[in-house]
């Protein structure tokens, strides 16, 4: 959670969002999701079974209000 030799004791109790962590796992995530979606929308070359991708998009957030949201009903 910082620089040189600032530590947080116990490690495991802190947020990983100090690290940068959920960014890079978020963004890494959503470049593979789009990734699939641009394949298949300019031909799907490899034949992908679009009725079988599960892989959603993802989005960091710590409000846990927000976290029983359902999206795609209609």
């Amino acid at each position: 959670a910082g620089g040189g030799y600032a530590q947080v004791v116990p490690m495991e109790d802190i947020n990983l969002h100090f690290t940068g962590d959920f960014h890079a796992i978020t963004s890494a995530h959503n470049l593979l999701s789009a990734m699939i979606d641009n394949h298949v929308y300019w031909g799907n070359a490899e034949d992908i079974d679009i009725r079988r991708i599960t892989w959603r998009r993802v989005l960091d957030m710590n409000d846990r209000a927000l976290r029983s949201i359902v999206t795609s009903l209609g």
